[in-house]
């Protein structure tokens, strides 16, 4: 693995994207100036082999659910980032899905309750 470039807000992030194209981001969810959701949205327009690794302390859903409809294939808790990084680096690289294990909670009672009550959705 080597580190090719470092963005300080979300529209850097963007531009590094497209000039670098990289084979992995990993994308702080609550980036300045450009929030991680829509940098990795233009990112996936701009650079399409790129793939994108959500990073956050949030573990709400719906931040899952949003930056992985924006394009991202991995979401990792910043509490796990110290053991589980270049599991879930490995994981999106190989075109993999990687979710933090503390989301599964989350993730699953958000499916149960679309589950049912599909006319909400």
């Amino acid at each position: 693995m080597e580190i090719v470039g470092e963005a300080k807000n979300g529209r850097e992030a963007v531009a590094l994207a497209e000039k670098l194209l990289p084979d992995v981001i990993v994308m702080d969810v609550s980036m300045p100036e450009l929030n991680g959701i829509e940098a990795t949205r233009r990112i996936a327009a701009v650079a399409p082999r790129t793939r994108v690794l959500a990073l956050s302390m949030h573990k709400d859903s719906v931040y899952v659910r949003e930056i992985l409809k924006a394009g991202a294939r991995g979401y990792l808790l910043k509490d796990s980032i110290d053991r589980d990084l270049l599991t879930a680096v490995r994981a999106v690289a190989a075109g993999d899905g990687y979710l933090s294990p503390g989301l599964s909670d989350a993730v699953l009672n958000e499916y149960r309750w679309q589950v049912t009550n599909p006319s909400t959705c």
